[in-house]
């Protein structure tokens, strides 16, 4: 859904999965939180967010950034001005704190030094402590946090049936490794998959079909949201 190269945000249904368990790894993910993109208009960016694509904006940052959401939460969606236009960080909600300091304590385990936001830059971004790292298959950056403001009243579909955001898909070089290291290290399960073309994936225990896809391809990037 991004304005002149369009993601689309996807309604699929639960996977029943009840009390699933995961094998190995302990910490456990609430959703998809919010994709921030870098845009080199945001005026033109935002304008097709709201009365295209039908978000609710809710704010303006001090760096210049726009808040859209299509849920209760105060953002799932973050548009930032730049000079070249692609994806600048994608956020992950944990289940709580617990869970949000055991992924960070596994992160710094296995090397990938994941740093806290300093508790000015969270309050920016209306959440509670966050911390990002780089995922090193694809290079982008990740954010984790557990808190995060609610509007009221509730997202109401104004000219897209948005159900929630869905999903973010990254094309990848290396699609094996990086099918590995999402399920072995950062605890996603997968719900679909063609063997070395696409893995649909699901950040665990969240019950939609997939909240994250990798695809194989030529280079690194993004694909769509």
């Amino acid at each position: 859904m991004m304005d002149d190269n369009l993601c689309i945000f996807a309604q699929t249904a639960p996977v029943q999965c009840g009390r699933e368990k995961s094998m190995g790894l302990d910490f456990r993910y609430k959703k998809l939180g919010y994709v921030a993109l870098n845009v080199t208009d945001v005026a033109k960016s935002a304008a097709f967010y709201e009365n295209m694509v039908g978000l609710d904006p809710t704010g303006e940052g001090k760096d210049g950034c726009r808040f859209f959401r299509c849920s209760q939460d105060h953002h799932n969606i973050i548009l930032y001005p730049a000079r070249t236009g692609g994806l600048k960080r994608v956020g992950w909600e944990m289940e709580d704190d617990r869970n949000l300091d055991m992924a960070f304590e596994h992160f710094t385990e296995i090397g990938l030094k994941p740093h806290w936001l300093d508790a000015a830059e969270a309050a920016a971004l209306f959440q509670g402590r966050t911390f990002r790292m780089t995922e090193p298959n694809t290079g982008a950056t990740f954010e984790y946090y557990a808190q995060i403001t609610q509007l009221v009243p509730p997202y109401s579909q104004k000219i897209t049936k948005i159900a929630r955001l869905g999903h973010v898909v990254f094309s990848v070089a290396d699609f094996d490794s990086a099918v590995k290291f999402f399920t072995g290290q950062l605890n996603y399960k997968v719900s679909d998959y063609i063997s070395g073309v696409i893995a649909f994936m699901r950040c665990f225990p969240n019950p939609y079909h997939h909240s994250f896809a990798i695809g194989k391809a030529n280079e690194n990037r993004l694909n769509h949201v």
